[in-house]
């Protein structure tokens, strides 16, 4: 689908409104969503090995939930 700003604004909304932490990191760190294979996080253990994307600690401290959207 296209690119909706409206959708974007509606995302983080509901996210700010219904998002559950303790649950995004079970999902985080679940073999099926497999983050930890290539994410590092501070204070989220994870595989050891030569991590292949960025840090998210800095994500998560600063961005704006829109951007994290898009």
């Amino acid at each position: 689908p296209a690119y909706s700003p409206e959708l974007v604004a509606q995302l983080a909304k509901d996210a700010m409104a219904n998002g559950d932490a303790a649950r995004g990191q079970i999902v985080f760190q679940s073999p099926a969503a497999s983050c930890t294979a290539c994410h590092a996080l501070e204070g989220i253990d994870g595989v050891t090995t030569s991590i292949k994307g960025p840090s998210l600690t800095a994500v998560a401290a600063g961005l704006p939930v829109e951007l994290i959207i898009e």
